[in-house]
C-alpha cells in the first residue's frame, strides 16, 4: 500500500513538473510574440507621427525640413509608399512656389535681377578681348650704352621675341604667343616681362583649368619677384583671384595695377563689377565713371553704369546711359532690352514696348515678346498681348523655358476669362497643364470659367485640385464657398470658410461667406460676428451692410437693422432690396411714416419691384 501511494506521488509530482514547463514555454513565447508586436506598434506609432510632421511642416510651406524627414523613412524602407508619394507632392509644391516667386511681375527684385540675368549674359559677348600694350623702356639707351655687343645682341632678340609674342597674343592665338614668350625666357629664364606675359597667355588660353590657373599664377609671381613693376602680372593675378571669389586678393591686385598704370580702364571696370556683384553700388558707380573717363567709348562699362544706376533708383541716368551704350553700338540688344525694363517699371509702357521691338528686330529671342505682351496686357490691349505672348510661346517651342511658356498660357487665359471668353480661356490653360500637370494658377483660371459657363461640378473639382496642390490658395477657398452657397450646401460652405480664414484671416470674403452661410442656417449672433468682421476688412461693399441689417431684423434687433440697411443704399442707391427691408423693418416696429418714406421712394424708383403686393398691403394699413 506504502508503494502504491508513492508511486500515485511520483505520477502527481511528474504532471506537476510537465504543467510548469509547459507553463514555462507556453509564456516564453507568448512573451516573444508579445515583444515583436510591441516593437512593431512602437515603429508605427514613431512613423505615423514623423508621416504627422512631415505633412505639418508642408502646410506651413517648411518644405526642406519635410523632405529631410522624408529622406529618414526611406531610408529605413526605400520601397515606402506613403513617403514616396509625400516626396513628389512636397518637391512639387517647392517648385511651384519657386516658380511663383520668380514670375511675380509685380516684384521689383525680380525685375532688376532680370536685368542682371541680362547683364552678365551680354557681357560674355561683348567683352573686349584682352591686349596688352608694352610699355617703352626709357632707360634703355643708357643701359645698351653700358653692355657689350653680344649682349645688346641678346637683348634685342629677347625684345623682338617678346613683340612677337604680344601680337600673338592681341590677335588671341595663345600658343604661338606662348612659344615666343618661352623663346625669350630660354634666352633670359627670369626676364620679368616675358614671364609676366606668358602668365597672361596660359591664363586667356585656358581660363577654367585649373592646370593652366596654377602655371598663370607661378609665371605672374616669378615676374614680380625680379620687378614687382610689371602691371601685367598684377593684373592676370587679380583676375584669377576675382574668379576665384578671393574678393581682397583681387582688390589688392587691381590697386596695384592702378599704382604702376592709372589709365588701366580695364582695372577700374573690374574693381566696379566686384563692388557691383558686393551691393555697394555707389562705390561700383565711381569705379565705372572712371573706365568711361579713360575710354570715352567703353560700351561694357556704360551698360553696368546704367544696370547701377537703375539699383541706385536713378531712372533719368539709367536711360542716359544705355542710350549711350546704343549710340556706340546700336546693336547692343540687352541695352534695348533693358531700357524696355526702366521704363515698364517706371510705368511708361508704350516707350517700354518701342525698346522690347527694337530688341526683338536684333535678337528673335521669347522673351522680347513676352515682355511685350506683358505690356500690352497691362495697357488693357489683349489681342496685341495674346499676339505676343503667343509669339514667345513659339519660340519657345523646343521646351529651352517651359516656366516662360506656361507663364505666357496663364496670363492670356486670364485675359480670356476677364473679358467673358470663358471657353477660350480653359483651353489656353489646359495647354499650359499639358506641359506640367501641378499649376494651382491653371486649375483655378479653369474652376473659375466653369463656373461662369454653369458647369459647377467641374468647376468645384478644379478648385479642390487647386486646394490639394495649394493648401494655401485663398482664393480657391473664397471660390468653392460661393458655389457651396449657392447650390444650398450651407454647411459646406462653412466648414471651407473656416479652413480658409485659418490660412488668411484677413480676407473679408471668408468671413463673408462664411457669415452668409451662418445667416442660412439661422445662427444668427454668429452671422452677425463673422459681417462685422468682414467690415472691419472692408466697410466699401453693401451686400455684406444688407445681411448683416438682415441678421438683427431676424433678432428683431430693429434699430441695428435701420443702420445696416441703410450703410447699403447709401453705398449703393440702386439696392432695391435694401430699401423694402429697411421699410418692412420700420413697419414692424410701427415707424409708419419712416416706412412710407422708403417704399415710396422704393416705387419711384423701382416701380415694377417683384414685391410691390407686399408693399401695398404694408401702405394700405399705414394709410387706413
Amino acid at each position: 500500500m506504502y508503494g502504491d501511494k508513492k508511486k500515485t506521488y511520483i505520477i502527481v509530482g511528474g504532471i506537476i513538473i510537465i504543467v510548469i514547463i509547459l507553463t514555462f514555454l507556453i509564456s516564453f513565447f507568448i512573451f516573444r510574440s508579445g515583444g515583436k508586436d510591441v516593437g512593431k506598434n512602437d515603429n508605427d506609432k514613431k512613423r505615423n507621427n514623423i508621416v504627422k510632421l512631415i505633412n505639418r511642416y508642408f502646410n506651413q510651406e517648411e518644405y526642406d525640413r519635410a523632405l529631410k524627414l522624408i529622406e529618414d523613412l526611406l531610408i529605413e524602407n526605400g520601397d515606402d509608399r506613403e513617403a514616396l508619394d509625400l516626396q513628389d507632392k512636397i518637391i512639387r509644391a517647392k517648385k511651384e512656389k519657386e516658380r511663383l516667386a520668380e514670375s511675380s511681375i509685380s516684384n521689383r527684385d525680380y525685375d532688376t535681377r532680370k536685368i542682371i540675368e541680362s547683364m552678365s549674359a551680354i557681357i560674355e559677348n561683348k567683352d573686349d578681348k584682352p591686349t596688352i600694350v608694352r610699355k617703352s623702356d626709357e632707360t634703355s639707351a643708357e643701359k645698351n650704352a653700358s653692355i657689350g655687343k653680344e649682349e645688346l645682341a641678346k637683348k634685342k632678340k629677347i625684345s623682338e621675341l617678346i613683340d612677337a609674342g604680344i601680337n600673338e597674343y592681341n590677335k588671341q592665338n595663345y600658343a604661338k604667343s606662348k612659344d615666343n614668350f618661352l623663346g625669350a625666357l630660354d634666352m633670359e629664364s627670369d626676364n620679368a616681362e616675358a614671364n609676366a606675359y606668358l602668365g597672361a597667355a596660359i591664363y586667356e588660353e585656358n581660363p577654367d583649368d585649373e592646370n593652366s590657373i596654377n602655371e598663370a599664377v607661378k609665371f605672374s609671381k616669378k615676374a614680380l619677384q625680379k620687378d614687382n613693376n610689371i602691371e601685367q602680372a598684377h593684373y592676370t593675378l587679380a583676375k584669377i583671384y576675382d574668379k576665384q571669389g578671393l574678393r581682397d586678393l583681387a582688390l589688392e591686385e587691381y590697386k596695384e595695377a592702378l599704382k604702376i598704370n592709372p589709365q588701366n580702364y580695364d582695372a577700374f571696370y573690374a574693381i566696379g563689377r566686384m563692388y557691383y556683384k558686393e551691393k555697394e553700388f555707389l562705390k561700383a558707380e565711381q569705379n565705372f565713371i572712371n573706365a568711361v573717363r579713360i575710354k570715352g567709348n567703353f560700351v561694357n562699362a556704360y551698360f553696368y553704369l546704367g544696370i547701377t544706376a537703375h539699383r541706385l533708383n536713378k531712372t533719368d541716368k539709367s536711360i542716359e546711359y544705355y542710350k549711350k551704350v546704343l549710340s556706340i553700338d546700336p546693336n547692343f540688344t540687352s541695352a534695348y532690352f533693358n531700357l524696355g525694363e526702366v521704363y515698364r517699371l517706371a510705368g511708361d509702357y508704350s516707350n517700354a514696348i518701342v525698346y522690347y521691338q527694337n530688341a526683338a528686330k536684333i535678337d528673335n529671342k521669347a522673351r522680347n515678346y513676352f515682355k511685350i505682351g506683358e505690356c500690352y496686357r497691362t495697357l488693357n490691349q489683349y489681342d496685341k498681348s495674346i499676339e505676343n505672348f503667343l509669339k514667345s510661346i513659339a519660340l519657345n517651342s523646343g521646351g529651352v523655358d517651359n516656366d516662360s511658356v506656361i507663364e505666357a498660357y496663364k496670363l492670356i487665359a486670364d485675359m480670356e476669362s476677364v473679358r467673358g471668353r470663358y471657353n477660350e480661356a480653359i483651353v489656353y490653360a489646359n495647354k499650359g497643364l499639358d506641359i506640367d500637370r501641378n499649376i494651382p494658377s491653371l486649375y483655378f483660371i479653369i474652376a473659375f470659367s466653369q463656373y461662369k459657363l454653369n458647369n459647377l461640378t467641374e468647376s468645384t473639382e478644379n478648385y479642390n485640385r487647386v486646394l490639394n496642390l495649394d493648401p494655401k490658395y485663398v482664393s480657391a477657398y473664397v471660390n468653392l464657398g460661393g458655389i457651396y452657397y449657392d447650390n444650398g450646401k450651407f454647411e459646406d460652405a462653412i466648414a471651407i470658410s473656416q479652413k480658409g480664414i485659418l490660412i488668411d484671416d484677413k480676407q473679408y470674403k471668408l468671413f463673408n461667406n462664411l457669415g452668409n452661410s451662418l445667416l442660412k442656417q439661422s445662427d444668427y449672433k454668429n452671422a452677425i460676428e463673422a459681417l462685422r468682421k468682414s467690415i472691419s476688412l472692408n466697410s466699401s461693399v453693401p451686400e455684406i451692410y444688407f445681411n448683416l441689417g438682415l441678421c438683427y431684423k431676424k433678432l428683431n434687433e430693429h434699430a441695428n437693422s435701420f443702420e445696416y440697411f441703410q450703410k447699403a443704399i447709401d453705398l449703393n442707391p440702386a439696392y432695391y432690396d435694401s430699401y423694402y427691408e429697411l421699410g418692412e423693418s420700420f413697419f414692424i416696429s410701427n415707424k409708419y411714416s419712416e416706412a412710407k418714406v422708403v417704399f415710396d421712394m422704393l416705387l419711384k424708383k423701382k416701380p415694377d419691384y417683384p414685391k410691390r403686393a407686399e408693399i401695398d398691403n404694408m401702405m394700405s394699413v399705414i394709410n387706413g
